[in-house]
């Protein structure tokens, strides 16, 4: 470049950078200087390639944006939205998203490392986050970027080729609403990603489904060799070194031998609930469904037997960790064992080693997920990280369980039937009693596992802490003590059969209330028709749960959960009989138990009793993972308590006698059916709030409605059934 092209250059580059401010002499000869550094580089990366010319020159246009971003981010601010927006549109690329710069900014500045470092950095030594985390943003970028030359197919097989970029494709296709930056007339990344992978599809990515991309940044972050993961991800695994070194040993090994993909595609395509419910969405559960989608990947098109083993990572993720909170029975991980006992021969046959091999190479592969998947797992009731180095233990605990259970059952050629989970519970409880197993799920549920398990005696599973889980036992004497034992064993039995959902806010209740939840739910699915109790069935609270841990009100509202729980003794909730309500009874109020079946639009309103109707506000195909019909227990408010309630979510603590007389209010609500029958013990009838006349004529409306209004072969119809016997 000749002279006056340079001088030329300078005086555009000094126009363009003070546009808008008054210019001086010494800025003029800054910018001059700058500006042949940036020709003396452009013309030393030049050569006779005129593509190579202009991607040079396309890198040194968008490293522009990247340096103002960086500079604006070390301001102290507490919303970095506008940076991140402000970064996107001057770039020109929809790569990244804004939450996904707007996040990382976020937690940058929360950590304090948002600052200049003083003195030249030793990067050994002294690293400089701030510095770091663009540059990995920046690289993620590019990285993603490279994708847009693909085909559906290439894009598919790149992603699950790379764990890095299934993870940062996974978080740029998780926003449901994500909105596009830049004008390119090409279709986007964000819609060919979610074109490519049905999973990461808009319609897909609910409220109720769990951050995708966590799990799967976890275990780039396992990766040594490449820091980036851990920077762009949750960071180091809040576990000894030992057992780091371990986990990212694994994940090594795994990769090497060519089953890393199955891990991945479990974690990034069976998508699991935020707050306990593990198991994937319809459309991927079954085996069939599960073996369509993954043909579409040509690592497993080209070997069946891997798979088969992502399908079975596929349709246990998230099981096992249920089981060790106290959301799932044993029993619930049959579908791994019976991989396990049958086409793990095949991986084995594939592999050319012995069926032992192959079932611990399986193994190493559920303990991946179950490790991703725990480190990522955020908990409502407390800030306490769910993954420590004892709920790693405890997590290992159920893992080898599972495979010396699968390995014993090759040993002594058991049978289908001898080789069950479900029974090998019972059998192993039975020595200690039902009220033992009662009390470990119930320490569980509160939480005990948090504390980690010890191995028990010869044939006895892992033990919780023992002052809990003997709290627990006491708890139970002390409620069923009134019980007879046949009232005792069946609570145990159709509790070892109930896989609960939604439950992660249990922990936030005292221990005698979820208890009472317990049994309330069991009871109901032993009285209500359509639930088969002597096989695992589902309990959705999350509808309960919602209510329970609201932010506004969730202390008042679990109060009230816990005062109305008071009222019900424990021999009355074994006793109820849902399914003998068949006489003329008003609408149901407080804790409400029903049926709702899986799959389909729910209708809004569904029959109660032959008379009435009520809204329960089941959304459109809520919870289409379970089933064939499955429980939900909700809370249900009259207008005047519901009412009261608001009042006392937004009253002020200042007018102590205000505050006392809607406290003795609500006493006498929750007290009314106490006063009258011994045996009616609901929370609130509408019988109560109507007058007699007006009894008469919604009896009669109803009964007219129920008779003309006959629910249809498609329509998903509810049974009912409160807490507390019928109202006369």
């Amino acid at each position: 470049m000749k002279r006056n092209e340079r001088e030329r250059f300078a005086e555009l580059f000094q126009q363009l950078v003070h546009a808008d401010t008054q210019r001086d002499s010494e800025a003029d000869a800054a910018l001059r200087v700058l500006s042949h550094a940036l020709l003396n580089y452009w013309g030393a990366r030049q050569n006779d390639d005129a593509a190579h010319n202009a991607q040079i020159t396309a890198q040194m246009t968008r490293a522009l944006p990247w340096l103002a971003a960086f500079l604006a981010s070390a301001e102290p601010q507490t919303d970095h939205a506008p940076i991140a927006r402000q970064l996107l549109e001057t770039s020109g690329r929809n790569t990244l998203s804004e939450e996904m710069i707007a996040r990382r900014l976020d937690a940058l500045a929360a950590a304090g490392g948002a600052a200049f470092s003083a003195t030249p950095r030793d990067a050994s030594t002294h690293p400089d986050r701030h510095l770091d985390i663009f540059c990995a943003l920046a690289h993620t970028e590019r990285r993603l970027a490279a994708l847009g030359d693909l085909d559906a197919q290439g894009l598919r097989d790149a992603l699950v080729d790379d764990t890095f970029l299934l993870a940062a494709a996974a978080e740029r296709c998780e926003e449901a609403g994500a909105g596009e930056h830049g004008g390119a007339a090409t279709p986007s990344l964000l819609n060919r990603l979610r074109d490519a992978i049905e999973p990461w599809r808009a319609s897909d990515l609910t409220g109720e489904i769990a951050s995708l991309s966590k799990p799967i940044w976890v275990l780039a972050g396992l990766d040594e060799s490449d820091e980036t993961g851990a920077l762009m991800g949750a960071g180091t695994l809040n576990i000894a070194a030992k057992s780091r070194r371990f986990e990212s040993g694994l994940a090594a090994n795994m990769e090497r031998m060519g089953f890393i993909s199955a891990v991945r595609a479990a974690l990034a395509f069976a998508p699991i609930a935020a707050d306990g419910a593990g198991a994937p969405p319809a459309w991927l559960a079954s085996a069939d469904a599960r073996a369509a989608f993954l043909r579409d990947f040509s690592v497993f098109r080209a070997d069946e037997s891997l798979l088969q083993l992502a399908s079975a990572l596929m349709e246990t993720r998230g099981v096992c960790l249920d089981y060790l909170r106290g959301g799932a029975p044993l029993g619930s991980l049959s579908p791994w064992i019976d991989y396990l006992r049958g086409e793990c021969a095949e991986l084995a046959e594939a592999r050319e080693c012995t069926l032992r091999e192959a079932i611990s190479y399986a193994h190493y592969c559920l303990h991946l997920v179950n490790i991703c998947d725990f480190a990522a797992l955020e908990l409502t009731a407390t800030e306490q990280a769910a993954l420590s180095e004892a709920t790693r233990e405890a997590l290992c605990q159920v893992e080898d369980e599972l495979k010396e259970f699968a390995l014993l059952g090759q040993r002594e050629g058991l049978s289908d039937a001898q080789a069950d989970l479900g029974r090998f519970e019972r059998a192993r409880w039975r020595r200690e009693g039902d009220a033992s197993f009662l009390a470990d799920r119930l320490s569980r549920l509160r939480g005990a596992w948090r504390s980690g398990v010890t191995p028990g005696p010869i044939g006895a599973p892992p033990r919780l802490d023992p002052d809990v889980s003997a709290h627990s036992l006491a708890i139970i004497d002390n409620l069923l003590a009134e019980a007879g034992e046949s009232e005792l064993s069946g609570l145990a039995t159709i509790a070892s059969n109930a896989r609960f959902h939604g439950y992660q806010w249990l922990e936030l209740l005292a221990p005698p209330d979820i208890l009472k939840l317990i049994a309330i739910c069991t009871s109901a699915a032993r009285d209500l028709p359509g639930v088969d109790i002597t096989k695992a069935f589902d309990v959705d609270l999350s509808e309960l749960g919602a209510w329970a841990s609201d932010p506004a009100r969730g202390r008042l509202n679990r109060r009230i959960l816990s005062m109305l729980l008071a009222r019900r003794e424990m021999a009355d909730i074994l006793n109820g009989d849902a399914a003998g309500q068949d006489t003329e009874m008003a609408l149901r109020r407080g804790l409400v138990t029903h049926t709702r079946a899986a799959g389909g639009q729910l209708s809004p309103a569904h029959l109660l009793g032959g008379n009435q109707t009520v809204d329960f506000g089941a959304p459109a195909g809520a919870q289409s993972n379970m089933g064939p019909n499955y429980l939900v227990l909700q809370f249900v408010a009259d207008p005047e308590l519901k009412a009261l309630l608001d009042l006392m979510g937004t009253s002020s603590a200042e007018d102590p006698a205000f505050h006392a007389l809607l406290e003795q209010r609500l006493q006498v609500i929750l007290h009314r059916h106490d006063a009258g029958d011994s045996a009616e013990t609901m929370l609130d009838d509408s019988s109560q709030v109507m007058s007699q006349p007006e009894q008469a004529s919604a009896r009669a409306g109803a009964s007219s409605a129920s008779s003309t209004q006959k629910p249809s072969s498609t329509q998903a119809v509810e049974t009912f059934s409160s807490s507390q016997p019928a109202a006369n």
